[in-house]
């Protein structure tokens, strides 16, 4: 069977048309994974080949079945903009330095449900120990919420109870979400302003790969 160079040279073109949009996309909401930019190719491809062709229908079947095996990819095709939602109690010692531990569960759009856990390093105006209930949403999966992350965090205190937000960012200074946390302090300041630096470790326990 002959193949028509003009198609040939149509399919590529598309497929690296494709792939770019597909990478910009996730990067752009914080998920940047090689599925995805494959699945942004394949899909590139399958829209632009004529949709009753035995090609264009070959690209499609194999872009669908790159978004129903990985939820990433899932996410990206079926719900546009990614975030994650985690919940949990913290505790927090600091006297001008000081650390932080929390842990909880988490919940993604892709969708993925899980647990985390977290430690903090804390610098700044503060002096006391606190616990509360934070609250954090990230621009992006579950990944983005695990592994390095900054926060410049302000909080309240009215004793005994506490309340604050802070603003999180990646290794590249981009923000990533927000953090808020209501609980009970103990110390002489009305309000403390500090810098974190926090590691934050996922493990997955629902998702459609792994009902």
């Amino acid at each position: 069977m002959s193949v028509d160079p003009a198609l040939v040279a149509m399919i590529q073109k598309q497929a690296f048309r494709g792939y770019a949009m597909g990478d910009a996309h996730d990067y752009s909401f914080g998920s940047v994974t090689p599925a995805n930019a494959v699945t942004g190719s394949l899909l590139g491809t399958a829209v632009n080949v004529a949709p009753n062709s035995v090609a264009g229908g070959y690209w499609l079947g194999t872009a669908m079945t790159q978004v129903y095996a990985n939820p990433a990819t899932h996410a990206t095709a079926a719900h546009g903009r990614v975030f994650t939602v985690a919940i949990g109690p913290q505790g927090q010692f600091a006297a001008g330095m000081g650390a932080a531990i929390g842990f909880g569960v988490y919940f993604s759009n892709l969708p993925e449900i899980g647990i985390y856990g977290s430690t903090a390093s804390v610098g700044g105006l503060a002096l006391g120990v606190a616990g509360t209930i934070t609250l954090s949403i990230v621009f992006g999966g579950p990944s983005v919420l695990g592994g390095m992350c900054y926060a410049l965090a302000i909080n309240a205190s009215v004793a005994p109870f506490t309340g604050g937000i802070a603003a999180l960012f990646n290794n590249s200074g981009q923000l990533i979400g927000f953090t808020g946390e209501v609980g009970i302090a103990y110390g002489p300041l009305p309000v403390e302003i500090t810098a974190q630096v926090s590691n934050t470790s996922i493990a997955p326990i629902w998702s459609p790969a792994t009902p």
